[in-house]
């Protein structure tokens, strides 16, 4: 689970940034796996900056056990999902 330190509230938006720092998950990663998974839509906000809700948060979590703990491949990452 995403821990954050930062003093912000639990349900507070998170850049993209404060995601990866806190999961481990590079950014370029989080990007890509944004275009893979449908139900990853953080908010953007003016200039394309990304802010991650606390559900994003859940969901980037459970993305990663199935594909680097799980051992699931991206498509069938998208089928457990669904």
């Amino acid at each position: 689970m995403a821990t954050f330190d930062d003093g912000k509230d639990k349900g507070a938006l998170r850049t993209i940034g404060e995601v990866a720092s806190a999961t481990g998950i590079k950014a370029h990663v989080l990007r890509y796996w944004e275009q893979q998974f449908p139900q990853l839509r953080p908010l953007t906000r003016n200039g394309g900056r990304r802010y991650y809700r606390p559900e994003d948060i859940a969901l980037v979590e459970r993305i990663d056990r199935l594909v680097n703990r799980e051992g699931y491949t991206l498509k069938g990452a998208k089928a457990a999902l669904q």
